[in-house]
C-alpha cells in the first residue's frame, strides 16, 4: 500500500499536468477565437470597401450626369443669347432703316447690343463655371466620404498564438516544485560510511 503522502503527491502531480493540458487548450481556442474575429474583421472591411465604391461610383456617375446637364444648359443659353441679340440687332437697323435714320445713332444702338450679348455670355459663362466648380466640390468630397468611411474600420490584430513551450515550463515547474515539497517531507537519512 502506497504511504498517504505518495497518493498526495501524485495527485499533485497530475494536478498540475492537468492544468497545463488544460491551459494549452484554452490558449489555443482562444487563438482560433482571434483568428476568426480577424476573418470577420477583414470580411467587414472588404463589404465596406465594396460598399462604398459602389456608392462612391453612384454618386460620380451622378455627378457627371448632372455636370453633362450643366454644359448643355450653358451652352442652350448661350445660343438663345446669340439668337436673341442677332435679332435685336436686325430688329435696330430694320426700324432704323424705316425711320429713315442712319449714322452715329444707329451704330452705337448697335454697338450696345453687341455690348449687352458679350455682357450676358460672359454671365452664362461665369455661372456655368461656378456650377462646374461645384460638381467639382461634390465629387472631392464623395471621394472622401468613401475613403473615410473605408479607413474608418479597424482590424484588431493583437492576439498571441499558443505557447507550447511557456506552458511545458509552467508544468515542469510545477513539478519541480511538487518534487522538493515532496522531498523536503521525506526524512534525512545518512548512510554510515565504512
Amino acid at each position: 500500500m502506497c504511504d498517504p503522502l505518495s497518493i498526495a503527491t501524485s495527485v499533485m502531480v497530475l494536478s498540475t499536468v492537468t492544468q497545463g493540458v488544460a491551459s494549452y487548450t484554452s490558449q489555443q481556442q482562444t487563438y482560433k477565437q482571434q483568428k476568426q474575429q480577424l476573418q470577420d474583421q477583414q470580411n467587414y472591411k472588404a463589404q465596406v470597401a465594396a460598399e462604398s465604391q459602389k456608392s462612391y461610383t453612384n454618386d460620380i456617375d451622378a455627378l457627371e450626369q448632372q455636370r453633362q446637364q450643366q454644359q448643355q444648359l450653358a451652352t442652350d443659353k448661350l445660343t438663345a443669347n446669340s439668337i436673341q441679340a442677332a435679332q435685336a440687332r436686325a430688329t435696330a437697323r430694320v426700324s432704323a432703316g424705316e425711320s429713315g435714320v442712319s449714322g452715329l445713332s444707329v451704330d452705337a444702338l448697335i454697338g450696345d447690343l453687341y455690348r449687352q450679348e458679350g455682357t450676358n455670355g460672359l454671365a452664362i459663362k461665369t455661372d456655368a463655371t461656378r456650377a462646374q466648380q461645384q460638381i467639382t466640390r461634390q465629387a472631392a468630397s464623395a471621394k472622401a466620404t468613401a475613403e473615410s468611411r473605408y479607413s474608418g474600420v479597424r482590424i484588431s490584430q493583437n492576439f498571441t498564438p499558443p505557447n507550447a513551450l511557456g506552458t511545458i515550463a509552467g508544468v515542469g515547474a510545477g513539478l519541480a516544485n511538487t518534487g522538493v515539497n515532496y522531498l523536503s517531507t521525506q526524512p534525512i537519512t545518512t548512510t554510515p560510511r565504512g
